[in-house]
């Protein structure tokens, strides 16, 4: 789902939500009472925020935690990255799978083939190469 936006230039007829000062003030002398210390009741409003008279809650910073939570879990649930991670070693898995029958079936074959003068050195060589090759995929 995409949103799109249109700005446009003020014209003092879009709603504002801007606090009452008073309410704010109310709320924020409040905490300065009982505790004494003006930064801590500055940060506790904008910690939890306030419920002022009008009713329209006034979030903090834990409700938009919250919701930010809330997102990250519907977005997590909604595109599932196990299932990716599933397929992709499945993948890998059957690769190496392939690899594998391909070294030992042509190590087969090499061992029914009759040998030839001179190509006992050659057949060492693929040997190691295969069994090197065998221990990097066992890895």
């Amino acid at each position: 789902m995409t949103l799109r936006y249109r700005y446009s230039q003020w014209d003092d007829t879009q709603v504002q939500q801007l606090p009452d000062p008073e309410e704010l003030l109310e709320a924020l002398s409040e905490d300065f009472l009982h505790h004494g210390d003006l930064g801590r009741a500055l940060r506790q409003l904008m910690q939890r925020g306030y419920s002022p008279s009008s009713g329209q809650r006034q979030q903090g910073i834990q409700d938009l935690l919250r919701r930010l939570r809330q997102q990250r879990q519907e977005t997590l649930a909604r595109h599932n990255l196990d299932s990716l991670h599933q397929g992709l070693k499945e993948r890998v898995e059957d690769i190496v799978r392939q690899e594998r029958e391909a070294i030992q079936s042509r190590l087969s074959e090499m061992e029914g083939e009759p040998p030839e003068a001179g190509d006992a050195a050659l057949r060492d060589v693929f040997k190691r190469l295969a069994q090197k090759n065998l221990a990097t995929l066992d890895a």
